[in-house]
């Protein structure tokens, strides 16, 4: 939610409509995954690695440190 309105994440967020929802519901514990809904998140995960030009997840706990970490591999 709190990009909602950055410019960077406008067409990411509006492309993923169903799977940035359903990880919330999930991830907040509100609804049982389902299949489908899983397909969806893992979808969501992996346009959203490809933007962001990673191969891999690396166990990041936030978005913060996953920026922090994009922003270091751009430095190099």
């Amino acid at each position: 939610m709190d990009y909602k309105s950055d410019k960077y994440f406008k067409d990411f967020i509006e492309y993923n409509d169903i799977g940035l929802p359903i990880a919330f519901l999930i991830d907040n514990e509100l609804v049982e995954p389902s299949h489908l809904a899983k397909q969806y998140v893992h979808e969501t995960w992996d346009i959203f690695m490809a933007a962001l030009e990673l191969t891999q997840d690396m166990g990041w706990e936030s978005l913060e440190e996953l920026f922090h970490y994009v922003d270091k591999k751009d430095d190099n």
